[in-house]
């Protein structure tokens, strides 16, 4: 450090030493003439060339460093700001979002348990209250033979609709555990169409071949889609199950003439619940795990199922199983 007019200054003090490029202009013999036509110093390797001196102004330093200072501030703040925001972000986008999304799915599953317990409980007791009114008929004295086998037939009845909702609740649950297991077996769909001949049309189209199915897929299949429609037809509707053989599959197709389905509600008809929430509103009746249950058993073997309504003129399920006809089987 140094004052140099009145100013402080930084001065940088160096020796020149002569190095070998140096020897060919500077070096001996010395009064010899270089290549630029200068006499040469006579100088050896490593001999005082002379010396190099640097003056700064420590104002100028000074100012340097207080502008280096200000753009390393300004530069960090902005790699905080930016790393700040990307960090927010991805907090938001992996952590916090699917953490709300959870917790909604969650509260909406937790909703929807809610209400299909209150629903089952209500639909469970209805065919439990008939089967008890019924038993109490029963013991009464004073009935003749007819009225017996008609009590008879009503406990039956319901104690098959029980039968029915338990085994939905069942099949939900092993389809979510993933534990449902399909049996093959030689299937006529005559005989499977013969458990819902007592509440609706049934018909098997000529030429529907036996096919290599579970008999009770197809069976839970046909009573949850006529279980379906009669829940939204009147007296003097028609309800109608038709089986038939196309292009490799078996078509299932229910339909009825009751009071349809919104446009809105369509979409997700086969979901699980939906339509028991609805009926829960207004008082149709159902779990609302029927038309889930036969979406699930159709995706097991590869199938589908498609759904067409309009309201006032009713709907029309269909399900498409693609099953293999059992080989040297006629049709019907």
């Amino acid at each position: 450090m140094a004052e140099v007019d009145g100013k402080a200054t930084f001065r940088y003090v160096s020796s020149l030493r002569a190095e070998r490029n140096c020897l060919e202009c500077h070096g001996q013999p010395a009064g010899e003439k270089d290549v630029t036509g200068f006499k040469k110093e006579g100088m050896q390797l490593g001999d005082l060339a002379g010396a190099v001196s640097i003056s700064l102004p420590m104002e100028a330093i000074e100012r340097e460093e207080e502008q280096d200072f200000i753009a390393t501030v300004v530069f960090f703040c902005a790699l905080m700001v930016a790393l700040t925001a990307v960090l927010g972000w991805g907090l938001r986008r992996w952590v916090t979002h699917p953490v709300m999304s959870e917790n909604k799915e969650l509260r909406r599953e937790a909703e929807s348990q809610s209400n299909f317990l209150t629903i089952v409980t209500h639909e469970l007791k209805t065919p439990l209250s008939a089967i008890l009114a019924f038993s109490d008929l029963l013991k009464k004295p004073q009935r003749d033979a007819g009225q017996t086998i008609e009590i008879a037939n009503e406990i039956e009845g319901n104690a098959n609709e029980l039968l029915s909702m338990i085994n939905n609740v069942l099949d939900t649950a092993k389809f979510e555990e993933g534990s449902m297991a399909l049996h093959e077996d030689d299937v006529d769909v005559c005989d499977v169409v013969a458990v819902v001949r007592a509440a609706a049309a049934a018909v098997v189209v000529p030429g529907t071949p036996i096919v290599r199915a579970d008999r009770e897929m197809l069976r839970r299949i046909s009573m949850n889609l006529v279980g379906n429609a009669l829940q939204h037809t009147e007296s003097g509707d028609s309800v109608v199950l038709r089986m038939s053989y196309a292009r490799g599959s078996l078509v299932i197709e229910v339909e009825d003439t009751g009071c349809g389905i919104e446009a809105e509600r369509l979409p997700g008809i086969f979901d699980r619940f939906s339509s028991g929430r609805d009926a829960a509103r207004s008082g149709e009746g159902g779990t609302g795990l029927g038309l889930f249950i036969v979406r699930n058993y159709a995706e097991a073997v590869g199938g589908s199922v498609h759904v067409e309504s309009e309201i006032g003129r009713g709907s029309a399920f269909s399900v498409l199983l693609p099953l293999q006809p059992v080989e040297g089987e006629g049709g019907l």
